[in-house]
């Protein structure tokens, strides 16, 4: 019934900009802090250790964007208030980062022409070039250079969860058996059911996300990620 090409809604989990959004609604405060060793290494997988010092560069570019993106002042008081989310993103950008290895393996990894482009669509939203030197001082971005290896990472992420979510069918079957099994959610304050009809393809669209998530956590699984919140 159902082939979904179209990106699904694990986009919270996938986009950089968006991915502290989802810790911030679905993460608790962490009770022990991170490690403030810059040379600790807090990320592993097969290869590849990632530090606390360039994990610090992906909060910091996260908690901007994040700013930018409530329409927030990105200051010193504001980036403050998310600190305490930091451990919670700490598995989202390790996740983030083995989607992107995932891509070089299939060959969906983003090329240079796919990061021009997004660059030029940004460049374009700026009346002139201060003014974009001017957002890639605000979002964190210290050149262009730097904003292009973040979109690289992204856009190869991206391409994976696409990769993924265009495999998966979800049947009618399965998207009544969702209906009859989950009312709560189905059920409007009058106390009626919502016809099937009228939300079959937002059942359809979370059953693939749900499908996508659980890909993403056998692959995550099979790089053998490991975590170090106090530093190895």
């Amino acid at each position: 019934m159902h082939r979904s090409n179209q990106r699904p809604l694990i986009l919270t989990l996938v986009a950089l900009a968006l991915a502290l959004g989802a810790a911030l609604a679905q993460t608790a405060p962490p009770a022990d802090p991170l490690t403030d060793d810059p040379d600790a290494v807090v990320i592993v997988f097969g290869d590849t250790t990632i530090t606390m010092a360039e994990f610090d560069r992906a909060f910091e570019l996260a908690a901007r964007s994040t700013a930018i993106g409530q329409g927030l002042p990105v200051d010193d008081e504001v980036l403050a208030e998310f600190e305490p989310f930091k451990a919670g993103f700490l598995e989202q950008y390790a996740t983030q980062r083995i989607l992107a290895a995932e891509a070089h393996a299939r060959g969906l990894a983003a090329t240079d022409e796919d990061v021009a482009a997004v660059v030029e669509e940004l460049r374009a939203e700026q009346p002139d070039g201060a003014a974009f030197q001017a957002w890639l001082d605000t979002a964190g971005y210290a050149d262009e250079t730097t904003l292009r290896d973040a979109l690289a990472v992204n856009l190869s992420v991206q391409a994976v969860v696409d990769d993924l979510a265009t495999d998966i069918d979800v049947s009618a079957a399965d998207v009544e058996a969702w209906y009859e099994t989950n009312p709560e959610a189905v059920t409007m304050e009058d106390g009626e059911l919502v016809p099937l009809e009228a939300v079959e393809d937002q059942i359809a669209q979370l059953l693939v996300q749900e499908a996508v998530e659980r890909e993403v956590q056998a692959i995550t699984l099979a790089a053998g990620l490991e975590l170090h919140p106090q530093g190895r």
